[in-house]
């Protein structure tokens, strides 16, 4: 997912910029992801032969991708997480004063290019012990 990424790859890339090919091949651009903390996850399209017979879950600890922006992909999956509000304290150190609520599309298709090439992409998986899951 955070491959092939060059120039100023923080912000919402232009279509057809030098550096936006690999997100359009994707269908969608991301730039880092949250903590290691457990994701509910959401099949937002049951019609897919991609994720027919797949039940809504909850991954062990696992990192959510954020989506700066959606391209071209098309939603199978949708994810939510916890994650940890911080502020800088006077110390100049992060300091936890909260959480929020994050939800990002996880898993999806695109179809890239003048032939329609069609891709799936998934940013669940970082870890082992989500891929060993019988609900993955």
């Amino acid at each position: 997912m955070h491959c092939y990424r060059f120039g100023d790859f923080q912000k919402p890339v232009p279509v057809g910029a030098d550096n936006s090919h690999w997100y359009e091949y994707l269908g969608l651009q991301s730039t880092g992801h949250g903590p290691q903390e457990p994701i509910a996850i959401h099949f937002s399209e049951s019609g897919s032969p991609i994720t027919k017979g797949f039940a809504d879950w909850t991954t062990v600890k696992e990192e959510l991708y954020n989506n700066i922006q959606i391209l071209t992909g098309k939603e199978l999956a949708r994810g939510k997480q916890m994650q940890p509000v911080k502020t800088k304290g006077p110390d100049g150190k992060d300091v936890v004063t909260g959480s929020k609520e994050a939800e990002t599309v996880v898993a999806w298709t695109n179809e890239y290019g003048p032939k329609k090439t069609r891709v799936f992409s998934t940013t669940i998986g970082h870890n082992n012990d989500t891929v060993a899951d019988d609900a993955s």
